[in-house]
């Protein structure tokens, strides 16, 4: 009990008994965090190789996408290795225009390398998670940007556990109904290119 509670006393903060939950499996996961003070930039690294393990898929769905060159390559390498590749981002409903206008200067190549390039229509979008092959999951307050991955404090959990990448992939699916589909031609809107 943290000092504040403690000077309130048990009128408050009554005691009682904490419930043992049944655990069916352990859940395998990895807490990474990330500072500007780690020269060696673990965030970066950490969903680097996450990107380049996609064997089947790669959903991302981030508020803020302005990645490094080697995430975009990585991203286009595996598009052109038939990896379904679908990058979930904020539409007109954003905190920040000068990150989305950088954002959509990206979507050119990786449109023509396979990427699928979504935006999220009815509100700002501040979803900020990757899934790879339906069983690896990153979630956390990363977003794909470079400050993310070296200014910011920023902390994840790396999660392998299917149930829980289900779920953010029926998430996913969910708001790719309600965003709209990118495409080489213009960025505005393509015809029948709603969701996946």
């Amino acid at each position: 009990m943290d000092l504040w509670a403690g000077s309130v006393g048990e009128r408050f903060f009554p005691e009682h008994e904490v419930a043992t939950p049944q655990v069916e499996r352990i859940t395998l996961h990895v807490g990474i965090a990330s500072s500007p003070f780690y020269e060696n930039r673990p965030l970066r690294l950490f969903v680097l190789l996450s990107i380049l393990a996609a064997r089947e898929r790669l959903w991302i769905a981030t508020p803020y996408f302005v990645p490094d060159e080697a995430t975009r390559s990585a991203l286009r390498d595996r598009a052109e290795a038939g990896v379904d590749v679908r990058l979930l981002l904020p539409g007109e409903h954003t905190d920040t225009h000068l990150v989305r206008l950088t954002s959509r200067g990206f979507y050119g190549n990786l449109l023509r390398a396979g990427v699928r390039i979504f935006e999220y229509e009815p509100t700002m979008m501040h979803s900020k998670d990757v899934v790879v092959d339906g069983q690896w999951s990153i979630a956390g307050s990363l977003n794909m940007d470079i400050r993310s991955q070296a200014l910011n404090e920023e902390n994840v959990l790396g999660i392998l556990d299917d149930d829980f990448a289900r779920e953010l992939d029926e998430t996913f699916l969910r708001d790719l109904d309600r965003s709209e589909r990118r495409s080489t031609s213009r960025p505005g809107r393509a015809a029948g290119a709603r969701g996946p």
